[in-house]
């Protein structure tokens, strides 16, 4: 990819690309006041726009969109510093507005300012990663600095939002060809001509990877397709000189090859740049569309909640055909809902962006907090996380999803059972017929070596389902370190009979049984584990000394062989977090 050079050449709308919410404009004339400047900068009067903008800054200062219409204004022309003041200044008004953070991102990667890019394109991506446009030119930006990884983990992202989108799939094959897989570059490439059948430069990466596979009659057809839908397509052409000459087609060659040099001749004065993808400025037509994609994913709730950003926007229903649905839920529960559903197919980021706009919306409803707990959660961001339960506890002092989930954040990331017991203990007195709670709880009484109180906990949750194989087993397992071993045999034979297919529970019952003395039976335990769990480490070991215990140390050998050779593992925590839409 060539240097980003001092030309710039933007479709119109680079920024109003669907933020986290609604901008803090003052009123709804005030809104599509912007939106006909908008219009009319559209249509090509740009003098006329930038005139509007400014009286609506002059009348409205504190207008967030105004700023950031006119530095999209300024983009287009080229003026770069003002296009990053008048961003900057509408992120200093209003720092949820993704699209402004975007904007500083452009503005900076075109005057090579990369520290600056990166953490503004971070901060768009962070705001509203349901957008692939911000992930698509984050791409492009990594790709033109070398960091190909970066590149690739970006394209991934854009595509994960807009699998139909053929430049992101044809720039993410560039990248993994450049790393040396020519094998997923072809499917990129494939899959990019099946989206856009007559677009040259799809055509012509399936060439060029068809070619590094030795498929030259492959390639060649691939190639003459590009160059039939682009005529002037220069490397084109002139890797089709050589792979005619590779094929023993001289004169094909020769004729190919002077259209190269004629064609790169005429544009040689041509310098190429970096193309950042550009949208529509208009900022409600640009959620109604982004409505459209999320609908087409399956993602209903996601694509309710876009439409209503639209519609609070300014969007009305001559705007979308008269398709614009009636909202009675209140816009904070939208939201909520499109977070839920972000949940369910794991895409944590655009999770979080959704509960934040609900938290935005509604910021007394502690549920907001807590589903963004869980979000952040998932994502690994536990410090945020612990902000977000702490927060939805002060508001709610009795959600118990919210104690459940930070009880086992304190214990499993920071290290801290006495307060993840403390807040156990308060969900289980909240909701003492919520069995999650108990069982939690009774794991992190086990985990520290309260024996007997975590055996506690476990026999209230079978009184409350009795047919729970995972509390049988960890009952069993707490009566083992408690010595009572006949009791432990017994906890996990029931688990057995509910789960036949259990094998740490096999394990453990030859470990009670060894310590009863029954080697006999312990072994045909400890086969029955190794038979479903093969790379179970000690359950070789186990196995391997009680056959040893038993006299028959050829069969033994081979199992301590093999226990030195697995590698550690550790067990399971069989701790769970409430469901994203427990109440």
């Amino acid at each position: 990819m060539t240097p980003v050079k001092q030309q710039y050449h933007v479709l119109l709308g680079l920024l109003w690309l669907g933020g986290l919410a609604t901008p803090a404009v003052s009123d709804f004339a005030q809104l599509q006041s912007v939106r006909a400047a908008i219009v009319t900068l559209k249509q090509g009067h740009r003098d006329s726009a930038e005139a509007q903008l400014r009286r609506l800054i002059l009348e409205q200062p504190r207008d967030p969109l105004s700023q950031q219409a006119l530095g999209t204004l300024h983009l287009s022309a080229g003026r770069l510093d003002s296009a990053r003041r008048h961003f900057q200044q509408a992120v200093d008004l209003d720092s949820t507005l993704a699209e402004s953070h975007h904007g500083v991102a452009i503005v900076s990667a075109y005057a090579s300012d990369w520290s600056r890019a990166f953490e503004r394109f971070g901060s768009a991506l962070d705001l509203d990663p349901g957008n692939p446009v911000f992930h698509y030119n984050a791409g492009i930006v990594y790709d033109h600095l070398g960091r190909l990884e970066e590149s690739e983990a970006a394209f991934r992202s854009a595509l994960l939002v807009d699998p139909w989108n053929d430049e992101a799939r044809r720039y993410l094959a560039s990248v993994l060809l450049y790393q040396n897989e020519p094998d997923e570059a072809l499917e990129q490439y494939a899959a990019a001509c099946r989206l856009a059948p007559t677009e040259a430069k799809n055509w012509y990466g399936v060439g060029r990877v068809q070619a590094r596979l030795g498929a030259d009659s492959l390639a060649t057809v691939a190639l003459e397709r590009a160059c039939q839908l682009d005529t002037s397509f220069q490397k084109a052409v002139y890797n089709l000189s050589l792979l005619y000459r590779r094929l023993g087609r001289t004169e094909d060659s020769r004729l190919a090859l002077e259209r190269s040099r004629l064609l790169q001749d005429r544009q040689g004065a041509i310098k190429e740049r970096v193309e950042l993808k550009m949208a529509d400025p208009d900022p409600a037509r640009v959620q109604f569309r982004l409505a459209g994609l999320y609908s087409r994913r399956g993602r209903p709730s996601g694509a309710r909640a876009r439409l209503l950003r639209a519609r609070r926007l300014g969007l009305e229903d001559r705007d979308a055909g008269r398709i614009l649905p009636t909202e009675t839920m209140p816009a904070d529960r939208i939201e909520h809902l499109a977070g839920l559903e972000f949940m369910k197919f794991f895409e944590y980021p655009l999770a979080i962006s959704h509960y934040r706009a609900a938290v935005d919306l509604a910021p007394e409803d502690a549920t907001h907090r807590r589903g963004l707990g869980l979000a952040l959660v998932k994502s690994e961001r536990y410090d945020e996380a612990i902000i977000a339960y702490r927060e939805s506890l002060r508001q709610q002092a009795d959600l118990c999803p919210a104690l459940n989930d930070l009880a086992l954040v304190m214990f499993k990331e920071r290290a801290d059972p006495e307060q993840a017991i403390a807040l156990m203990e308060e969900a289980v007195r909240v909701r003492p017929e919520e069995k999650i709670y108990r069982y939690n709880l009774g794991h992190i009484l086990h985990s520290v070596g309260r024996f007997a109180d975590a055996a506690s906990r476990f026999e209230q949750v079978l009184a409350l389902d009795s047919t729970s194989a995972l509390t049988l087993y960890s009952l069993g397992v707490s009566q083992i370190r408690l010595g009572q071993h006949d009791h432990a045999r017994q906890r996990l034979l029931q688990a057995l009979v509910i789960n036949p297919e259990y094998g740490a529970a096999y394990f453990e019952l030859a470990q009670a049984l060894e310590a009863m003395g029954d080697l006999d039976e312990a072994v045909e335990a400890y086969r029955s584990c190794l038979r479903l769990e093969p790379l179970y480490k000690y359950a070789h070991y186990g196995l391997g000394q009680a056959l040893a215990k038993l006299g028959r140390v050829d069969e033994s050998q081979p199992h301590l062989e093999r226990f030195a050779e697995l590698p550690d593992h550790k067990k399971p925590e069989f701790m769970f977090y409430a469901p994203p839409d427990a109440q």
